[in-house]
Protein backbone atom coordinates (compact mmCIF):
# COMPACT_ATOMS: atom_id res chain seq x y z
CA UNK A 1 0.00 0.00 0.00
CA UNK A 2 1.10 3.44 -1.00
CA UNK A 3 -0.10 6.94 0.38
CA UNK A 4 0.34 9.92 -1.55
CA UNK A 5 0.94 13.27 0.10
CA UNK A 6 -2.48 14.32 -1.89
CA UNK A 7 -4.34 11.32 0.21
CA UNK A 8 -3.97 8.65 -2.75
CA UNK A 9 -4.18 5.69 -1.49
CA UNK A 10 -2.60 2.77 -3.91
CA UNK A 11 -3.07 -0.55 -3.31
CA UNK A 12 -1.81 -3.39 -5.34
CA UNK A 13 -2.09 -7.18 -4.49
CA UNK A 14 -1.83 -10.22 -5.88
CA UNK A 15 -4.71 -12.16 -7.93
CA UNK A 16 -3.73 -15.52 -5.98
CA UNK A 17 -4.75 -13.76 -2.75
CA UNK A 18 -7.83 -11.42 -3.62
CA UNK A 19 -10.34 -10.58 -6.69
CA UNK A 20 -11.74 -7.47 -7.82
CA UNK A 21 -13.95 -7.30 -4.53
CA UNK A 22 -11.08 -7.93 -2.82
CA UNK A 23 -10.25 -4.25 -3.09
CA UNK A 24 -13.12 -3.16 -2.42
CA UNK A 25 -12.93 -4.98 0.81
CA UNK A 26 -9.81 -3.54 1.53
CA UNK A 27 -10.87 0.09 0.96
CA UNK A 28 -14.30 -0.73 3.17
CA UNK A 29 -12.09 -1.97 6.07
CA UNK A 30 -9.61 1.32 5.33
CA UNK A 31 -12.18 3.27 5.65
CA UNK A 32 -13.90 1.71 8.78
CA UNK A 33 -10.43 2.21 10.48
CA UNK A 34 -9.71 5.70 9.97
CA UNK A 35 -13.25 6.82 11.14
CA UNK A 36 -13.50 4.53 13.72
CA UNK A 37 -12.63 6.81 17.29
CA UNK A 38 -12.02 3.54 18.90
CA UNK A 39 -8.73 3.19 16.53
CA UNK A 40 -5.55 3.19 18.49
CA UNK A 41 -3.27 5.89 17.40
CA UNK A 42 0.41 4.38 17.43
CA UNK A 43 3.66 6.47 16.62
CA UNK A 44 4.68 6.20 13.26
CA UNK A 45 7.91 4.25 13.88
CA UNK A 46 5.62 1.56 15.35
CA UNK A 47 5.76 -2.21 14.10
CA UNK A 48 1.99 -3.39 14.45
CA UNK A 49 2.19 -7.08 15.06
CA UNK A 50 -0.37 -9.42 13.36
CA UNK A 51 -2.56 -11.70 15.18
CA UNK A 52 -1.39 -14.80 15.32
CA UNK A 53 -5.36 -15.90 15.23
CA UNK A 54 -6.03 -14.44 11.69
CA UNK A 55 -7.06 -17.30 9.29
CA UNK A 56 -7.44 -17.09 5.37
CA UNK A 57 -11.24 -17.34 4.09
CA UNK A 58 -10.89 -20.48 2.95
CA UNK A 59 -9.84 -21.53 -1.15
CA UNK A 60 -12.81 -21.52 -3.73
CA UNK A 61 -13.52 -25.17 -4.08
CA UNK A 62 -13.43 -25.77 -0.37
CA UNK A 63 -16.91 -23.20 -0.19
CA UNK A 64 -18.55 -24.47 -3.02
CA UNK A 65 -19.03 -27.29 -5.39
CA UNK A 66 -17.25 -26.86 -8.65
CA UNK A 67 -18.90 -29.87 -10.64
CA UNK A 68 -17.64 -29.57 -14.47
CA UNK A 69 -20.63 -30.58 -16.52
CA UNK A 70 -20.04 -33.03 -19.57
CA UNK A 71 -20.19 -30.36 -21.91
CA UNK A 72 -18.15 -27.79 -20.65
CA UNK A 73 -15.49 -30.79 -20.72
CA UNK A 74 -15.54 -31.41 -23.71
CA UNK A 75 -15.13 -27.54 -25.18
CA UNK A 76 -11.99 -26.66 -22.89
CA UNK A 77 -10.49 -30.31 -24.01
CA UNK A 78 -11.20 -28.49 -27.92
CA UNK A 79 -9.34 -25.51 -26.72
CA UNK A 80 -6.04 -27.52 -25.74
CA UNK A 81 -5.77 -30.08 -28.83
CA UNK A 82 -7.73 -28.20 -31.43
CA UNK A 83 -6.30 -25.92 -34.14
CA UNK A 84 -7.29 -22.95 -33.21
CA UNK A 85 -9.27 -22.41 -36.92
CA UNK A 86 -11.46 -24.97 -35.75
CA UNK A 87 -13.08 -22.57 -33.19
CA UNK A 88 -14.54 -19.25 -33.28
CA UNK A 89 -11.56 -17.59 -31.92
CA UNK A 90 -9.99 -18.30 -35.27
CA UNK A 91 -12.23 -15.48 -36.64
CA UNK A 92 -11.88 -13.38 -33.75
CA UNK A 93 -9.78 -10.28 -33.47
CA UNK A 94 -8.07 -10.26 -30.12
CA UNK A 95 -5.12 -8.43 -30.98
CA UNK A 96 -1.51 -9.54 -31.37
CA UNK A 97 0.17 -12.66 -30.62
CA UNK A 98 0.94 -13.76 -27.20
CA UNK A 99 4.86 -12.56 -27.15
CA UNK A 100 7.39 -15.43 -27.08
CA UNK A 101 9.51 -13.18 -24.25
CA UNK A 102 7.58 -12.70 -21.37
CA UNK A 103 7.80 -8.81 -20.74
CA UNK A 104 5.40 -6.90 -18.28
CA UNK A 105 5.10 -3.31 -20.25
CA UNK A 106 1.52 -2.08 -19.55
CA UNK A 107 -0.31 1.08 -20.59
CA UNK A 108 -2.97 2.82 -18.78
CA UNK A 109 -5.44 6.02 -19.05
CA UNK A 110 -8.00 7.07 -16.62
CA UNK A 111 -11.70 8.78 -17.11
CA UNK A 112 -14.45 9.24 -14.97
CA UNK A 113 -18.00 10.70 -15.00
CA UNK A 114 -19.13 13.49 -12.01
CA UNK A 115 -22.02 11.69 -10.28
CA UNK A 116 -24.59 13.66 -11.89
CA UNK A 117 -23.33 11.80 -15.36
CA UNK A 118 -23.46 8.63 -13.74
CA UNK A 119 -26.95 9.17 -12.52
CA UNK A 120 -28.13 9.94 -16.06
CA UNK A 121 -26.15 6.72 -17.37
CA UNK A 122 -27.61 4.52 -15.51
CA UNK A 123 -31.23 5.73 -16.04
CA UNK A 124 -30.72 5.42 -19.44
CA UNK A 125 -29.10 1.50 -19.35
CA UNK A 126 -32.53 1.30 -17.41
CA UNK A 127 -34.86 2.77 -19.59
CA UNK A 128 -32.99 0.96 -22.50
CA UNK A 129 -33.34 -2.62 -20.49
CA UNK A 130 -29.72 -2.56 -20.19
CA UNK A 131 -27.37 -2.70 -17.41
CA UNK A 132 -24.01 -0.48 -16.96
CA UNK A 133 -22.16 -3.75 -17.44
CA UNK A 134 -24.01 -5.12 -21.00
CA UNK A 135 -23.57 -1.29 -21.99
CA UNK A 136 -19.87 -0.81 -22.07
CA UNK A 137 -19.29 -4.02 -23.16
CA UNK A 138 -21.71 -3.16 -26.21
CA UNK A 139 -20.12 0.29 -26.58
CA UNK A 140 -16.28 -1.13 -26.52
CA UNK A 141 -17.63 -3.35 -29.54
CA UNK A 142 -18.93 -0.64 -31.35
CA UNK A 143 -15.48 1.30 -30.84
CA UNK A 144 -13.43 -1.42 -31.66
CA UNK A 145 -15.50 -2.48 -34.82
CA UNK A 146 -15.35 0.91 -35.73
CA UNK A 147 -11.82 1.30 -36.29
CA UNK A 148 -11.09 -2.02 -37.66
CA UNK A 149 -13.62 -1.53 -40.41
CA UNK A 150 -10.37 0.17 -42.14
CA UNK A 151 -8.64 -2.89 -42.14
CA UNK A 152 -9.25 -6.58 -44.41
CA UNK A 153 -12.14 -8.06 -43.73
CA UNK A 154 -10.71 -11.18 -41.87
CA UNK A 155 -12.31 -10.97 -38.46
CA UNK A 156 -16.02 -11.68 -37.41
CA UNK A 157 -16.05 -11.64 -33.86
CA UNK A 158 -14.27 -9.79 -30.68
CA UNK A 159 -13.68 -12.36 -28.11
CA UNK A 160 -14.60 -10.79 -24.64
CA UNK A 161 -14.63 -11.99 -20.84
CA UNK A 162 -16.24 -10.77 -18.05
CA UNK A 163 -15.96 -11.70 -14.62
CA UNK A 164 -18.04 -12.61 -12.10
CA UNK A 165 -17.66 -12.87 -8.03
CA UNK A 166 -18.65 -16.29 -6.78
CA UNK A 167 -19.43 -14.80 -3.40
CA UNK A 168 -22.98 -15.25 -3.89
CA UNK A 169 -22.60 -18.95 -3.62
CA UNK A 170 -19.47 -18.78 -1.41
CA UNK A 171 -21.33 -16.39 1.15
CA UNK A 172 -18.54 -14.67 1.82
CA UNK A 173 -19.08 -11.46 2.98
CA UNK A 174 -18.04 -7.99 1.60
CA UNK A 175 -15.43 -7.27 3.98
CA UNK A 176 -13.30 -10.23 3.59
CA UNK A 177 -10.27 -10.77 1.21
CA UNK A 178 -9.91 -13.87 -0.84
CA UNK A 179 -9.97 -15.26 -4.61
CA UNK A 180 -13.74 -16.28 -5.30
CA UNK A 181 -14.10 -15.84 -9.41
CA UNK A 182 -14.69 -17.08 -11.93
CA UNK A 183 -15.70 -15.93 -15.74
CA UNK A 184 -17.93 -15.38 -18.76
CA UNK A 185 -17.05 -16.12 -22.08
CA UNK A 186 -18.63 -14.18 -25.17
CA UNK A 187 -18.14 -13.47 -29.03
CA UNK A 188 -19.72 -10.54 -30.22
CA UNK A 189 -19.97 -10.20 -33.76
CA UNK A 190 -18.48 -7.23 -34.88
CA UNK A 191 -20.58 -4.08 -35.11
CA UNK A 192 -19.89 -1.60 -38.35
CA UNK A 193 -21.45 1.48 -39.22
CA UNK A 194 -20.03 1.96 -42.40
CA UNK A 195 -22.36 5.20 -43.52
CA UNK A 196 -21.02 6.80 -40.48
CA UNK A 197 -18.20 6.02 -39.80
CA UNK A 198 -16.20 7.85 -36.90
CA UNK A 199 -19.32 10.20 -36.25
CA UNK A 200 -19.52 8.63 -32.53
CA UNK A 201 -22.92 11.33 -32.25
CA UNK A 202 -24.31 9.74 -35.26
CA UNK A 203 -23.05 6.28 -33.05
CA UNK A 204 -25.15 7.37 -30.24
CA UNK A 205 -28.37 7.69 -32.08
CA UNK A 206 -27.92 4.48 -33.91
CA UNK A 207 -26.34 2.74 -30.46
CA UNK A 208 -27.76 -0.71 -30.58
CA UNK A 209 -29.36 -0.98 -27.62
CA UNK A 210 -30.94 -3.94 -28.35
CA UNK A 211 -27.85 -6.17 -28.52
CA UNK A 212 -27.13 -4.43 -25.16
CA UNK A 213 -30.45 -5.09 -23.69
CA UNK A 214 -29.89 -8.93 -24.75
CA UNK A 215 -26.52 -9.56 -23.14
CA UNK A 216 -28.12 -8.86 -19.89
CA UNK A 217 -30.08 -12.28 -19.95
CA UNK A 218 -27.10 -13.85 -21.49
CA UNK A 219 -24.79 -13.01 -18.74
CA UNK A 220 -27.87 -14.47 -15.78
CA UNK A 221 -27.57 -17.21 -17.52
CA UNK A 222 -23.63 -17.63 -17.77
CA UNK A 223 -23.73 -16.54 -14.01
CA UNK A 224 -26.08 -19.58 -13.16
CA UNK A 225 -23.27 -22.06 -14.61
CA UNK A 226 -19.73 -19.64 -14.00
CA UNK A 227 -19.21 -22.51 -11.11
CA UNK A 228 -17.66 -24.59 -13.57
CA UNK A 229 -15.06 -23.15 -14.98
CA UNK A 230 -12.68 -22.70 -12.30
CA UNK A 231 -13.44 -26.14 -11.61
CA UNK A 232 -12.03 -26.83 -15.32
CA UNK A 233 -8.51 -26.34 -13.63
CA UNK A 234 -9.16 -29.89 -12.84
CA UNK A 235 -8.99 -31.46 -16.53
CA UNK A 236 -5.48 -30.39 -16.41
CA UNK A 237 -4.01 -32.79 -13.42
CA UNK A 238 -1.80 -30.26 -11.86
CA UNK A 239 0.05 -29.42 -15.31
CA UNK A 240 -1.10 -25.56 -15.04
CA UNK A 241 2.28 -24.15 -15.51
CA UNK A 242 2.98 -26.39 -18.96
CA UNK A 243 -0.34 -25.41 -20.06
CA UNK A 244 -0.08 -21.66 -19.78
CA UNK A 245 3.39 -21.49 -21.22
CA UNK A 246 2.58 -23.58 -24.17
CA UNK A 247 -0.22 -20.25 -25.13
CA UNK A 248 3.26 -18.33 -25.49
CA UNK A 249 3.88 -17.06 -29.03
CA UNK A 250 0.36 -18.19 -30.49
CA UNK A 251 -2.94 -16.25 -30.85
CA UNK A 252 -4.22 -14.43 -28.04
CA UNK A 253 -7.28 -15.89 -26.07
CA UNK A 254 -9.02 -13.19 -25.90
CA UNK A 255 -9.73 -9.00 -26.56
CA UNK A 256 -11.57 -7.35 -24.37
CA UNK A 257 -11.28 -8.52 -19.91
CA UNK A 258 -14.67 -5.76 -18.45
CA UNK A 259 -14.35 -5.89 -14.86
CA UNK A 260 -17.07 -3.89 -13.40
CA UNK A 261 -16.65 -4.03 -9.52
CA UNK A 262 -20.02 -2.00 -9.16
CA UNK A 263 -20.70 0.86 -6.73
CA UNK A 264 -17.88 1.28 -3.49
CA UNK A 265 -20.53 -0.24 -0.87
CA UNK A 266 -22.36 2.67 1.74
CA UNK A 267 -21.17 1.82 5.52
CA UNK A 268 -23.00 -0.41 7.29
CA UNK A 269 -25.02 -0.40 10.47
CA UNK A 270 -22.26 -1.25 12.24
CA UNK A 271 -19.70 1.50 11.50
CA UNK A 272 -21.93 4.32 12.18
CA UNK A 273 -19.98 7.44 12.70
CA UNK A 274 -22.25 9.71 13.87
CA UNK A 275 -20.16 9.62 17.37
CA UNK A 276 -17.35 11.72 15.19
CA UNK A 277 -16.48 15.25 16.24
CA UNK A 278 -15.08 16.35 12.76
CA UNK A 279 -16.51 15.35 9.04
CA UNK A 280 -15.51 11.57 7.94
CA UNK A 281 -12.84 10.25 5.38
CA UNK A 282 -14.40 9.20 2.15
CA UNK A 283 -13.77 8.22 -1.44
CA UNK A 284 -13.99 10.88 -3.60
CA UNK A 285 -12.41 8.89 -6.81
CA UNK A 286 -11.56 5.15 -7.30
CA UNK A 287 -10.14 3.30 -10.28
CA UNK A 288 -9.14 -0.06 -10.44
CA UNK A 289 -6.73 -1.88 -12.35
CA UNK A 290 -5.64 -4.96 -13.71
CA UNK A 291 -1.67 -6.33 -14.93
CA UNK A 292 -1.70 -8.98 -16.82
CA UNK A 293 0.14 -8.47 -20.18
CA UNK A 294 0.98 -11.68 -20.79
CA UNK A 295 -1.48 -13.97 -21.54
CA UNK A 296 -4.43 -11.88 -20.62
CA UNK A 297 -7.02 -10.26 -23.52
CA UNK A 298 -5.37 -7.58 -25.34
CA UNK A 299 -7.34 -4.64 -23.55
CA UNK A 300 -8.63 -4.63 -20.16
CA UNK A 301 -11.07 -2.27 -18.81
CA UNK A 302 -11.72 -1.74 -15.21
CA UNK A 303 -15.36 -0.23 -13.97
CA UNK A 304 -16.13 0.95 -10.51
CA UNK A 305 -18.07 3.73 -8.48
CA UNK A 306 -16.92 5.66 -5.73
CA UNK A 307 -18.23 6.28 -2.76
CA UNK A 308 -18.78 10.18 -3.90
CA UNK A 309 -21.09 8.55 -6.71
CA UNK A 310 -18.77 9.16 -8.98
CA UNK A 311 -17.83 6.19 -12.12
CA UNK A 312 -14.05 5.34 -13.20
CA UNK A 313 -12.92 3.53 -16.25
CA UNK A 314 -9.48 2.26 -16.03
CA UNK A 315 -8.00 1.28 -19.13
CA UNK A 316 -5.04 -1.04 -19.48
CA UNK A 317 -2.76 -2.76 -22.19
CA UNK A 318 0.44 -4.79 -22.80
CA UNK A 319 3.03 -2.91 -25.08
CA UNK A 320 3.51 -6.39 -26.70
CA UNK A 321 -0.24 -6.96 -26.89
CA UNK A 322 -1.93 -4.04 -28.96
CA UNK A 323 -0.43 -0.57 -30.61
CA UNK A 324 -0.63 2.29 -27.97
CA UNK A 325 -2.06 4.34 -31.33
CA UNK A 326 -5.20 1.68 -31.95
CA UNK A 327 -5.68 2.04 -27.81
CA UNK A 328 -5.81 5.74 -27.60
CA UNK A 329 -8.20 5.70 -30.13
CA UNK A 330 -10.36 3.34 -28.77
CA UNK A 331 -10.02 5.15 -25.57
CA UNK A 332 -10.49 8.37 -27.30
CA UNK A 333 -13.91 7.17 -29.78
CA UNK A 334 -15.10 5.48 -26.06
CA UNK A 335 -15.08 8.85 -24.41
CA UNK A 336 -17.08 10.42 -27.40
CA UNK A 337 -19.46 7.68 -27.51
CA UNK A 338 -20.44 7.76 -23.46
CA UNK A 339 -20.58 11.54 -23.67
CA UNK A 340 -22.75 11.83 -26.68
CA UNK A 341 -25.31 9.23 -25.53
CA UNK A 342 -25.54 11.07 -22.10
CA UNK A 343 -26.57 14.27 -24.13
CA UNK A 344 -29.57 12.16 -25.11
CA UNK A 345 -32.26 11.45 -22.26
CA UNK A 346 -33.89 8.34 -22.49
CA UNK A 347 -37.08 10.04 -23.98
CA UNK A 348 -35.37 11.39 -27.03
CA UNK A 349 -33.61 7.83 -27.35
CA UNK A 350 -36.69 6.15 -27.37
CA UNK A 351 -38.10 8.44 -30.01
CA UNK A 352 -35.07 7.75 -32.07
CA UNK A 353 -35.95 4.05 -32.22
CA UNK A 354 -39.33 4.40 -32.83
Amino acid sequence: MGVLQDNTVIFTYQHAIGDGQSGLAFHRLLLSALNSDETPLRPLADIVPIPDTLELVAPLEKMTKLSVPFSLACYQYLKIFAPVSWRKLGSAWTGNNVPRDKTAYTMTRLWDLTPDQTTKLMCICRDQKSTLTSFAHTAVVVVVSSLLDRAPKRHKYLCTEIPVSLRRFTGVPATELCDHVSMMYFYPPLINFPEISRDWKASAILFPWDVSARMVPAMRKKIAKSRGEPGSLKLLFGRIRPYLESKMGKKRDGTLTLSNLGPFPPPSPEESYQNLEEERWFIDQMFFAQGDPILAPAISLGIVGAESGSLSFCWNWGKDGIEDEFMEEVVEGFKQLVGAVLKYTPEKLGEVKA
